[in-house]
Order: C-alpha cells, then sequence, then structure tokens
C-alpha cells in the first residue's frame, strides 16, 4: 500500500478543525466502520439475529430475498412483530396482495401499529415507501417487492392504464429506462437517503436482488427441507422447515466469504385473534388467506 504524498499530507494539515475529523484514511475505514455502533431491531430468530450482528440496522436498507416458500417472509414477520413490541409502528407495503393479518398476530405482531398498503403499481409501492420513510414516525418499513402470480419476475417503472396516480419527477417513466426489467439507481438512492434521515430500518423483499450495492446488507432464505410427522388420522402432518438463510455482503463487517446458518420455522399458531382483528369479506376478492406465512 503507498504511502501519502507529502503536499497530500500538508494539505490535511491545513483543514480546518471541523472538517479534520471527519476524513479518515482507507487503511482504517474498515476499523471505524466496525467501530461505529448502530441502532439495530432484534428479531429474537438467533440465526438471523446473528447473520445481522444483533439485528436489522436501523437507518439503513437490508435486501432479503430468496425463492417463494422459502422462509424469508417468515423472518420478515418476525421483525414486524419485534417492532410492534418494542411500542413502534411500522408499515407493510406489497404488490402481490398476498400479506396475511392472521399470520402477523400469530408471529406476536400487535396489528394496531401495522400500516398495510396494498400497492396497486410498482410506481405507487415506491412512493408510499419513500413518504412513510420521510414521516420518521415509524420504526420499520417493510417493501415487498415479489410480484404477483403470472406477472414478470422482476418489477419495471412500466405506466399501469389501470392507476390513477399521479406521477412523480423522482420516479421516471419506463421510457426513460433503457432497460424495463430494472429499476434506475435514483430510486435505490433516495430510499435509502430517506432511511438514514429518519433512523428507519428499511427491509426490502423480493425473489432476486435488486438493491444491490444500495443496500447495506443483502440476504438470502432458501429451502433446505421440509418436516412432516405422522399424527393419525392425518398421515402426514407439516411441522416445520429448515431454511438456509446466506449472509451475501455486509457493509458494516466487510467480509471475505458468505456465511450461512440454518433456522428452523415452526408454523404452530397460538389463539387467534381477539373480533377486533376480524377483516370484513370484499365481493369478487381474490386475495388468498396464508400466503404470506409460507413464503
Amino acid at each position: 500500500m503507498a504511502s501519502p504524498r507529502p503536499d497530500a499530507l500538508a494539505a490535511l494539515a491545513d483543514l480546518p478543525a471541523e472538517l479534520a475529523h471527519q476524513i479518515q484514511r482507507g487503511g482504517a475505514l474498515p476499523q471505524v466502520l466496525h467501530s461505529r455502533e448502530v441502532p439495530r431491531l432484534r428479531s429474537h430468530l438467533e440465526p438471523l439475529d446473528a447473520l445481522l450482528d444483533g439485528g436489522l440496522p436501523r437507518g439503513h436498507c437490508t435486501e432479503f430475498f430468496g425463492p417463494l416458500s422459502g422462509g424469508r417472509t417468515s423472518c420478515a414477520l418476525a421483525l414486524l412483530a419485534a417492532a410492534t413490541r418494542a411500542d413502534q409502528g411500522a408499515a407493510w407495503i406489497e404488490l402481490a396482495e398476498a400479506f396475511d393479518p392472521p399470520s402477523a398476530l400469530a408471529a406476536g405482531a400487535e396489528l394496531e401499529r401495522v400500516l398495510w398498503v396494498r400497492a396497486p403499481s410498482l410506481r405507487v409501492a415506491l412512493r408510499a415507501g419513500e413518504r412513510l420513510l420521510d414521516s420518521g414516525a415509524l420504526g420499520l418499513v417493510v417493501l415487498d417487492l415479489t410480484p404477483p402470480p403470472g406477472t414478470e419476475s422482476r418489477p419495471s417503472l412500466q405506466a399501469d392504464r389501470r392507476s390513477r396516480a399521479p406521477s412523480s419527477s423522482s420516479l421516471p417513466n419506463s421510457s426513460s429506462l433503457p432497460n424495463s426489467s430494472s429499476l434506475p439507481n435514483s430510486v435505490w438512492l433516495r430510499l435509502r437517503r430517506s432511511a438514514a434521515a429518519s433512523e428507519t430500518a428499511l427491509l426490502l423483499l423480493h425473489t432476486a436482488p435488486l438493491a444491490r450495492t444500495f443496500a447495506t446488507a443483502t440476504l438470502e432464505a432458501r429451502l433446505e427441507r421440509a418436516c412432516f410427522a405422522r399424527h393419525p388420522p392425518v398421515s402426514d402432518w407439516f411441522e416445520g422447515a429448515a431454511v438456509q438463510l446466506t449472509l451475501h455482503r455486509d457493509r458494516l463487517r466487510p467480509r471475505e466469504a458468505r456465511t450461512r446458518l440454518s433456522l428452523h420455522l415452526d408454523p404452530k399458531v397460538p389463539p387467534l385473534a381477539p373480533p377486533a382483528y376480524r377483516l370484513p369479506t370484499r365481493p369478487g376478492s381474490t386475495r388468498r388467506s396464508g400466503v404470506s406465512g409460507a413464503s
């Protein structure tokens, strides 16, 4: 590693005192990042908290991806429950209309502290996420961009003719994108800045990586095996799932290799809901109950 040039050292020495303490040499940067205290939101799932060095970092974007029924939604519900039990508000923004309130309640979430946004389009979902982060009133914002069944696997900002939401200058039209299957960097930059300014934990869910380098941490959840047992008169009874969690990157803790841990998800559901949590049924509704608890 080359040493700094004398003229560079002289320039650093001439900096005002209020600026000098903000400059760090590159060789000391990993130690500075490791020693910096970042508040965390614990999920109380020990393997997940171990991978995240104590929990979901507040003021940062964490990306959690994996196939359907891989366990990522169950981990997100555990974080949702942790936020609401800590007397903090939380928001769940989704596109697929797969969020299941009984599953969230079974995970321990206090539903009166949860704002549920069923966005009709990707544009609306991103705008809602940015506005809620800017409010500074929430401890956790979950942005579930998993596409609805039968649509493309990666989201795009193509205009949704069925949505009457006004356009926003922060979200360019699909005609300005070189590739409609990817989102512009400006989207992730604005979300990351909003999360940092409000010190809100932002959790991004999808089947594939989206934010990439704009996310502080990137995790993957994949199903290792499903566990069944025989309980007469039922021949096979689902008793849980072994999930492999992989930490691909963490900017707060630079690592050379990936880290993997196993997590066992238990589907046993405690007694449900006071009547106040029962949702009214809508004529013609096609939302599938219980989808979120399986992914």
